[in-house]
């Protein structure tokens, strides 16, 4: 839990060699899965071939689900599925293959560190303004910053960086947090008390890593969706359309459960604050306890957005 990245210096730069080497494995194994159920391509799909379909069939789905022009969803189609698959097996890496030296950590989830969540999260939009440039060329694109009136211009681009660190440090938070209990109930709990404390953390770290694998694979479609909401976004005329009530209904429940999530966070980064002043010497424990607690609350607005896109869709 306190162990160090790998970080090494080549001519002036530094390299984190834990986030090159979790990434290289994610991508070796995203290549070969796909390379084996892709082989033998045939008219009559064989059962691997059926699997991939169904994969893509699913990113597709979740496209056609959030993006209206049809030319958009050719481009966007592959990108997502490529990054449902990567942003998959990133979550799952840390659960399953966690490798460390001494003090140093070796390999972890990538997106357990909030530079890669930050990376995937800037791609996704340049990606959208890219889209929303080439449909309505530059000085139209940026023209509906400006709308539907034009004092919300400020407003407006203040939620560009919004979007950048709420769809980054969502899929950050809750896989560092999945990390840190497991490390918990590993080292911690596992050793306060002999052999009876290794016993009971057998089935609790089973059951935690079951359901870390579900929390892993709804990031990835929730991270997956919000990327297709963003492009279709600046593909509309406007960026703001027609008004409908099921829109206020979903604008509601995200909004409660955001700011429910961020009174509950500060109450416990709080508490957490003045635990660590009035006992430096259980910092680690404290800080520790708040990672999880902290993700925890986080599992709120994530239910909320799941609500917000079947009051919208359904």
């Amino acid at each position: 839990m306190n162990e160090k990245s790998v970080v090494v210096n080549v001519f002036g730069l530094n390299f984190n060699v834990t986030n090159c080497l979790g990434g290289t494995l994610v991508a070796i194994a995203v290549f070969f899965l796909v390379w084996y159920l892709g082989r033998n391509v045939s008219l009559k799909p064989n059962k691997k071939q059926n699997l991939l379909e169904y994969m893509i069939d699913f990113t597709n789905g979740i496209v056609k689900d959030n993006v209206a022009d049809v030319d958009a969803q050719k481009h966007l189609s592959l990108y997502a599925f490529t990054l449902f698959m990567f942003i998959f097996f990133m979550n799952q890496l840390g659960l399953f293959f966690e490798f460390s030296i001494n003090d140093h950590i070796l390999v972890k989830s990538p997106t357990a560190n909030p530079l890669i969540t930050m990376t995937m999260a800037m791609m996704t939009l340049l990606l959208s303004y890219n889209f929303g440039v080439q449909k309505f060329g530059a000085k139209g694109y940026f023209a509906n910053y400006a709308k539907p009136v034009g004092f919300l211009l400020p407003i407006n681009i203040i939620e560009e960086f919004t979007n950048f660190l709420t769809l980054s440090l969502r899929l950050y938070g809750n896989i560092y947090a999945g990390e840190v209990l497991l490390t918990l109930i590993g080292n911690r709990f596992a050793k306060s008390a002999g052999w009876f404390t290794v016993i009971a953390s057998v089935p609790l770290t089973l059951i935690w890593q079951g359901f870390s694998v579900f929390i892993g694979s709804i990031q990835a479609y929730v991270f997956v969706t919000l990327s297709s909401a963003f492009c279709t976004k600046y593909l509309r005329t406007q960026f703001y359309g027609g008004f409908s009530m099921k829109y206020l209904a979903a604008a509601i429940a995200a909004g409660l459960a955001a700011l429910a999530a961020s009174y509950g966070n500060g109450k416990v980064i709080s508490k957490t604050i003045e635990g660590m002043a009035r006992q430096p010497e259980s910092a680690n424990n404290l800080r520790a306890t708040m990672f999880i607690g902290v993700g925890l609350i986080e599992a709120v607005p994530i239910l909320a957005i799941v609500i917000g896109f079947l009051i919208l869709f359904l």
